[in-house]
């Protein structure tokens, strides 16, 4: 199966110079996690949900003056509309990114694809697409976790600290 079949083709885009509340406000009108950055007819980034929530993070009020192009993706990964799905989610998988930007081999956009739509979609895939569940979640786990290291314990070995106690906690147990 062609990435054209399973990519989102409803484009909401901004521009570098589109301040993080704003791009924050399409992501939500839009429903979507990340729009392309677009200079001059070329795109030139991405910015995600999780850009503009480290933004806020580091710079705390400051961020809300901040324009995308200060915060943005610009190292860009991407697919095309022909290629193959099992390519597109190898990419996904490798550079550990949820969406890839998709053109034509005009170098237009087209589209984006996530893996989401994989995830969501994961029943139309079967072995003679090249894809499977498992091949799907295999990519998902790998874009989602932390890399291991062999002096670092998985995440469910390392030892949580005691949170305190609130009002709320104390009154369930």
């Amino acid at each position: 199966m062609k990435v054209k079949k399973l990519m989102n083709s409803e484009i909401t885009s901004c521009g570098p110079e589109t301040g993080v509340v704003t791009a924050a406000r399409m992501m939500a009108e839009s429903g979507v996690g990340a729009l392309p950055v677009i200079n001059g007819g070329r795109v030139v980034g991405m910015i995600t949900d999780r850009d503009i929530c480290l933004a806020l993070g580091s710079k705390g009020e400051a961020a809300l003056n901040t324009r995308v192009d200060e915060v943005m993706s610009a190292e860009l990964y991407n697919c095309f509309t022909d290629d193959d799905l099992e390519s597109a989610l190898k990419t996904m998988r490798r550079k550990r990114v949820h969406r890839l930007p998709v053109f034509d081999r005009n170098g237009d956009l087209q589209g984006i694809l996530s893996i989401s739509d994989f995830a969501l979609r994961a029943h139309r895939l079967d072995a003679k697409n090249g894809l499977s569940y498992k091949s799907v979640l295999r990519a998902y786990r790998r874009i989602c976790g932390l890399p291991r290291s062999k002096d670092k314990p998985a995440l469910n070995e390392v030892p949580r600290p005691a949170l305190p106690r609130t009002d709320a906690t104390a009154a369930k147990g």
